[in-house]
């Protein structure tokens, strides 16, 4: 195969995130678009891995094994790889979570004192429901996650405290609904599920294929001396209202907003706020700790017998 440097490339100006390059990237075949190639040299530096579901055929899946910046597969059930069509008309690979789980180790494992996850999603479903109760965040490895009564640890956010109705909204451009507050919470076998607090509501979120919502979770802790140390942790959470809702986000924007907003105020900066249009408000901090098992999984949970459809997972290690 020839050899280029950048520099031989005369038209490097014309390039679109669509051209492919002959290289070799892992996880891909011998041929990259640029967009891929960017992602995977954020990944080298350890701070960003994405799923995209590109890397993966249609189908059932109980295995993760594609993406980029990951160190380890991951797992899922009640989960499938389908095909959407976005507003644009063009095609995607989503994961559909139905009564299902998804959960990978995150590169970094248990170092870290601040992260983000950025999903971009849509429930296909046409009526109003009750009882959300889904879950956003980060457990303990992938064995007992936060979708058994033995779950081993996780804290992140759930959607609503177990109740509420999540309404579905007949939009100008795009369906959507107004989902119940999301709750700050941390899971613990039994399950004992704890309410660490209420943040934001009137958040919206597609429910037409076309749109994909984005939603942010972000959480906080300082350092601690080990893991039976009991420190203060913080959640937040930001995503659509009622307006922004109606706009076709691009699934690549879930990895652009989660290398973004590097300030002290979590999921509330202007970057943020500018795009999905609830500036999130923080939970106010609470004290735990990794006692009965480390931090080292992003796990997402739809316990609902309907798809939650997700066009991309992306997360950050801020700190």
């Amino acid at each position: 195969m020839a050899k280029f440097k950048i520099s031989d490339l005369t038209t490097v100006s014309a390039l679109t995130d669509a051209h492919l390059l002959e290289v070799c990237v892992p996880g891909t075949s011998n041929k990259a678009t640029i967009i891929q190639l960017r992602n995977q040299f954020a990944a080298v530096r350890g701070d960003l891995a994405l799923e995209d579901w590109n890397f993966y055929t249609l189908g059932a899946i109980t295995s993760f094994n594609g993406g980029v910046g990951w160190g380890t597969n991951g797992v899922g059930s009640g989960a499938t790889i389908i095909s959407a069509t976005a507003a644009d008309g063009r095609t995607q690979n989503r994961l559909a979570l139905n009564n299902g789980v998804y959960g990978r180790r995150m590169p970094w494992g248990p170092f870290w004192n601040r992260v983000k996850i950025v999903l971009g999603l849509r429930i296909n479903r046409a009526s109003n429901f009750l009882n959300t109760n889904g879950y956003i965040g980060i457990c303990s490895g992938t064995a007992n996650m936060v979708n058994v009564a033995n779950c081993a640890n996780f804290v992140g956010v759930r959607w609503g405290d177990g109740t509420g109705t999540s309404t579905f909204t007949t939009g100008t451009k795009a369906n959507s609904f107004n989902v119940p507050s999301f709750r700050a919470t941390t899971v613990r076998t039994g399950p004992v599920i704890t309410d660490r607090g209420g943040l934001s509501s009137g958040h919206f979120i597609s429910a037409d294929q076309g749109y994909v919502s984005l939603i942010i979770v972000e959480m906080t802790r300082p350092v601690f001396a080990n893991d039976a140390s009991s420190v203060n942790y913080s959640v937040a959470e930001a995503s659509h209202n009622s307006t922004t809702v109606e706009f076709s986000h691009d699934k690549g924007q879930a990895r652009v907003l989660s290398q973004c907003d590097v300030t002290p105020n979590l999921a509330n900066s202007g970057t943020d706020s500018a795009i999905i249009g609830v500036a999130g408000v923080t939970a106010a901090p609470f004290a735990f700790d990794q006692s009965v098992g480390v931090l080292d999984t992003v796990n997402i949970y739809w316990p609902q017998a309907f798809d939650l459809e997700i066009a991309a997972i992306a997360m950050a290690k801020i700190a």
